[in-house]
């Protein structure tokens, strides 16, 4: 194994991580945003990721079912998944974190909720899809 694998294995496993699925609450997300820490933009591409990927996943499994039941179906799910968020083609990651940023700065009362409420909350309000 080579050193510096071995090193980020180490240092992997000394960090404390929470045990919750959430690893910020909104207090944390304003310090990275007034930090304008890296690590954010990486939470976010994570978060991104993974919102695009389950959206995507069901929206072929709309496409692909047979049945208008089966279709009802998958659709009530794609709806939960996408959270009425339309995020367009040409968004990057700093318009993301800009949005976010604006967001937790705005509303001090939805400090405590977790980060993934306050990402779909910001995204919604800045690019909710059009019916």
């Amino acid at each position: 194994m080579h050193r510096p694998g071995l090193a980020a294995i180490i240092l992997c496993l000394a960090l404390p991580v929470p045990a919750s699925a959430d690893f910020y609450a909104g207090d944390t997300i304003q310090k990275l945003c007034k930090d304008d820490s890296p690590l954010l933009l990486g939470y976010l591409a994570g978060w991104i990721d993974k919102w695009d990927r389950d959206t995507n996943m069901l929206a072929d499994g709309f496409r692909n079912e047979k049945t208008p039941q089966a279709k009802r179906l998958v659709l009530t799910y794609l709806q939960k998944a996408t959270e009425g968020i339309c995020i367009p083609d040409d968004a990057n990651l700093g318009q993301i974190q800009n949005i976010l940023c604006n967001y937790v700065d705005r509303n001090p009362s939805k400090r405590k909720l977790a980060s993934a409420d306050l990402i779909s909350s910001s995204l919604k309000q800045a690019w909710r899809c059009k019916r």
